[in-house]
């Protein structure tokens, strides 16, 4: 999900604060194509123009972005360099502009993301970066439901942690990250409040929250929302299947 926060910038900056006319071009044609969800047109749009004009800050986040669109679209083999790269353009993004939300955000759901090829033990030690970045970026744009929704998201995963695997963190790191089910419901329910009904996953992840802390009822209102939500996107498809194995 993306947010009117990181749409429609008129120009793109360098790291040097220059601004790049032509780079504002490929973003508005990229932001159009991302409308349609066309994300493997979107990757090679913004790698092209990363490698004619290295060092764009709104090309870089976006290029993060579609790194991380692109993955379940490639091959098994290729994803981890992928998302991997992503990271990486993300981090560049935040060199470049250490007030740039977007490329907070984008640090945080990758390096999130390349999670699913590391084993417990270094996805909890890249927890603490991971949830620092998305702080930030709430930080620095707090109307943004879907870095607010991330947040829910870490604090659901860590709260979900067998007790084999968080004890098995403990022998390595002490005292690893201990969020609530409550603080991911907090979350979850403030990204909703910033935006309503702006990512199905979002009402969603509400449903599950409250069944995970037994509240039957309200679980049930939500799934029904859910259900009811318009499947638009190849996520709501997946969201909707999902909902109703519930």
């Amino acid at each position: 999900a993306s947010t009117e926060a990181e749409q429609g910038a008129a120009a793109s900056s360098t790291c040097g604060g220059e601004t790049v006319t032509e780079s504002s071009q490929a973003i508005a044609r990229a932001d159009a194509l991302y409308e349609q969800e066309r994300h493997d047109d979107i990757y090679r749009l913004l790698l092209a123009e990363n490698t004619a004009r290295p060092s764009q800050v709104d090309v870089l986040w976006r290029l993060a972005r579609a790194a991380h669109d692109r993955m379940p679209r490639v091959p098994q083999a290729e994803q981890e360099a992928l998302i991997t790269r992503g990271y990486e353009w993300a981090q560049e993004a935040v060199r470049c502009d250490p007030q740039s939300s977007p490329a907070h955000k984008w640090c945080s759901i990758n390096l999130s993301s390349t999670g699913q090829f590391k084993n417990t033990t270094d996805k909890i030690a890249d927890a603490y970066q991971i949830h620092d970045y998305i702080v930030r970026a709430i930080e620095l744009d707090p109307t943004d439901a879907t870095a607010e929704y991330v947040l829910g998201e870490w604090c659901f995963a860590l709260a979900s942690l067998t007790w084999i695997e968080r004890n098995a963190a403990a022998l390595v790191f002490g005292s690893p990250p201990k969020p609530s089910m409550h603080e991911a419901l907090q979350h979850f329910e403030q990204a909703e409040e910033k935006s309503p009904g702006f990512y199905n996953r979002n009402a969603l992840m509400i449903a599950k929250t409250y069944r995970k802390l037994k509240k039957k009822k309200e679980a049930a209102v939500w799934l029904k929302k859910v259900l009811a939500l318009p499947a638009v996107t190849a996520d709501d498809r997946e969201v909707l299947d999902e909902a109703r194995r519930m």
